[in-house]
């Protein structure tokens, strides 16, 4: 399968009917409670749609940019759940001029902040590592405590769009990388952290 239809395909669960359905709900909610976080809130969907159409005619990005993407989708999370998202970022300033495939973390990011669950005082703490090895880029993203995955009940459960759009990127990384492209979950303790790598390309 060409690289740019593959990558359009597994696009369909970032962009999914269900996010912006969801999205405009939730703002619909809020121009009757608050209509300052209502007009906030569509001021961060118009922001995030416009990246997100840009970029669907942009195979590549860089990773300041996919940076950019992700915290424009968290605070639209924050939104629609009421939820703290104290979101860490580890990434060189050096780093953030490397050239990745479009949307290929935030299926990650959005994984793990499913998965996060709150501290103490009521946040989501998640983080967003970058470092070069061996001419490689690895990039992870983690939580310290997450929610235990469900136990299985034996009957048929289908994907959800998250585990679907994880699934896409590890496709995504064998068809453009091969071996060299590595996607894992790394599980100890409460901590989970799913961890990439590709070849480092400017």
């Amino acid at each position: 399968m060409d690289k740019n239809k593959l990558h359009l395909q597994g696009l369909k669960y970032q962009l999914s009917s269900h996010f912006l359905f969801n999205v405009l709900n939730t703002v619909r909610a809020l121009t009757r409670k608050d209509t300052e976080k209502a007009t906030n809130m569509i001021t961060l969907a118009s922001e995030y749609l416009r990246y997100a159409l840009h970029k669907l005619d942009h195979f590549e990005t860089t990773l300041g940019e996919e940076k950019t993407g992700i915290g424009l989708f968290l605070q639209l999370q924050a939104y629609r759940f009421h939820d703290t998202i104290m979101m860490t970022w580890n990434i060189p300033e050096n780093i953030l001029l490397a050239k990745i495939p479009s949307f290929l973390l935030q299926p990650l990011v959005e994984l793990v902040y499913k998965r996060a669950d709150k501290d103490e005082n009521g946040r989501q703490q998640i983080a967003l590592d970058a470092l070069l090895k061996n001419e490689n880029l690895v990039l992870s993203v983690s939580c310290p405590r997450c929610l235990p995955d469900k136990e299985p009940s034996g009957a048929f459960v289908p994907k959800s769009d998250v585990e679907e759009g994880v699934e896409q990127v590890h496709i995504l990384l064998q068809e453009l990388y091969g071996n060299k492209g590595i996607l894992e979950i790394i599980e100890t303790g409460n901590a989970k952290k799913i961890q990439l790598q590709i070849p480092y390309e400017t």
